[in-house]
């Protein structure tokens, strides 16, 4: 190996070290299985660890309800930095506990529909938890 590929080999670890945490080079987002808006951000050094469907009603409506739990070994300040970044239109409520969620509605939502993304600990697992979750009217998600 030449002196220039190694120098030129030097930069790009150096530079995907220092980029990996903020979703660089080695780091992709899983893909959420079903789900409907396309402009949810996921956080690339996560996984699924599960998923579950619900209902809720109102008086007047329905909304079918997806929710991806997600784990990382980052924590939950950094994971909630990245959230606030990518989301500053969110809604941000931090509860007694110290979890955060981040409220937002995706383009191109109709009434009742929204995304939910909210960060905790889980303490069984001594895991760093996050939840995605989104409300669509029914008919919209194909799952």
């Amino acid at each position: 190996m030449s002196q220039y590929s190694r120098i030129l080999c030097s930069y790009i670890l150096m530079f995907c070290g220092m980029t990996i945490g903020l979703g660089g080079c080695a780091a992709q987002a899983p893909k959420l299985e079903g789900l409907y808006f396309k402009d949810v951000p996921v956080y690339a050094r996560s996984e699924v660890k599960e998923m579950m469907g619900s209902e809720s009603r109102g008086d007047d409506f329905v909304v079918k309800g997806m929710a991806w739990y997600m784990a990382s070994a980052d924590s939950p300040d950094r994971i909630r930095q990245w959230y606030q970044k990518q989301l500053p239109q969110a809604t941000k409520v931090t509860s007694d506990s110290g979890d955060v969620t981040f409220s937002f509605t995706p383009k191109g939502a109709e009434e009742h529909e929204d995304v939910e993304i909210t960060i905790y600990k889980n303490p069984k697992e001594n895991d760093y938890q996050f939840i995605i979750h989104e409300d669509v009217l029914p008919g919209k998600r194909k799952n």
